[in-house]
Protein backbone atom coordinates (compact mmCIF):
# COMPACT_ATOMS: atom_id res chain seq x y z
CA UNK A 1 0.00 0.00 0.00
CA UNK A 2 2.87 2.40 0.76
CA UNK A 3 4.41 1.75 -2.63
CA UNK A 4 1.13 2.56 -4.40
CA UNK A 5 0.75 5.76 -2.37
CA UNK A 6 4.30 6.82 -3.24
CA UNK A 7 3.75 6.14 -6.95
CA UNK A 8 0.51 8.15 -6.93
CA UNK A 9 2.21 11.05 -5.15
CA UNK A 10 5.04 11.13 -7.70
CA UNK A 11 2.61 10.99 -10.63
CA UNK A 12 0.52 13.85 -9.21
CA UNK A 13 3.49 16.10 -8.44
CA UNK A 14 3.54 19.36 -10.43
CA UNK A 15 6.08 19.49 -13.24
CA UNK A 16 8.08 22.57 -14.20
CA UNK A 17 6.73 24.49 -17.19
CA UNK A 18 8.77 24.37 -20.36
CA UNK A 19 8.10 27.86 -21.71
CA UNK A 20 9.94 30.12 -24.12
CA UNK A 21 10.79 33.72 -23.46
CA UNK A 22 9.09 36.14 -25.83
CA UNK A 23 11.25 38.64 -27.69
CA UNK A 24 9.56 41.68 -29.21
CA UNK A 25 10.98 44.38 -31.41
CA UNK A 26 9.28 47.61 -32.52
CA UNK A 27 10.65 50.02 -35.09
CA UNK A 28 9.59 52.95 -37.26
CA UNK A 29 9.06 52.27 -40.96
CA UNK A 30 8.30 55.57 -42.67
CA UNK A 31 5.09 56.90 -41.14
CA UNK A 32 4.16 53.47 -39.69
CA UNK A 33 5.27 51.55 -36.64
CA UNK A 34 6.05 47.89 -37.26
CA UNK A 35 7.13 45.09 -34.97
CA UNK A 36 8.17 41.49 -34.73
CA UNK A 37 7.50 38.92 -32.04
CA UNK A 38 9.48 35.72 -31.65
CA UNK A 39 10.64 33.14 -29.15
CA UNK A 40 14.02 32.83 -27.45
CA UNK A 41 14.87 29.76 -29.56
CA UNK A 42 14.68 31.86 -32.77
CA UNK A 43 11.23 30.77 -33.99
CA UNK A 44 8.89 33.55 -35.08
CA UNK A 45 5.40 33.80 -33.55
CA UNK A 46 2.55 33.09 -35.97
CA UNK A 47 -1.14 33.98 -36.16
CA UNK A 48 -2.95 30.86 -34.99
Amino acid sequence: MRRLTLILMVLCAPLPAMAHKLIAGVFASGSSIEGEIGFSNGDMATDQ
